[in-house]
């Protein structure tokens, strides 16, 4: 079965600035190739969808999305009948956890 994935504005502006910051501290084509590694595994989730996992920050919570990796990078999602939501995009090495409460208390994890 073929799930839809569509991507919300949260996730979107994570995704543009990701790109932006690679490209001020490293190059376009770096940028580029950073994007196509995150579109590529978005897409995937059309396929594959529940090979996400629970992100371990949240292993008690229970919110309702789990994850995949593009690199350094952490795609959080959410899945509906055949519909995966990306609901954010945020590079691993920052404090996840933290940025995904307060998204969560201010309803940006909503699909």
């Amino acid at each position: 079965m073929r799930f839809k994935v569509f991507v919300t504005k949260t996730a979107e502006n994570d995704i543009d600035d990701i790109i932006d910051f690679i490209s001020a501290e490293s190059s376009e084509r770096i940028s580029g190739l950073i994007f196509n590694k995150i579109k590529k595994a978005i897409i995937s989730l059309e396929n594959f969808p529940d090979r996400g996992h629970e992100p371990p920050e949240f292993y008690k919570r229970k919110l309702g999305f789990v994850e995949i990796h593009s690199d350094i990078y952490r795609i959080f999602y959410k899945i509906f009948d055949d519909c995966v939501y990306i609901i954010s995009v945020l590079d691993g090495r920052r404090n996840v956890k933290e940025i995904l409460e307060k998204r969560n208390r201010r309803g940006k994890l909503q699909v």
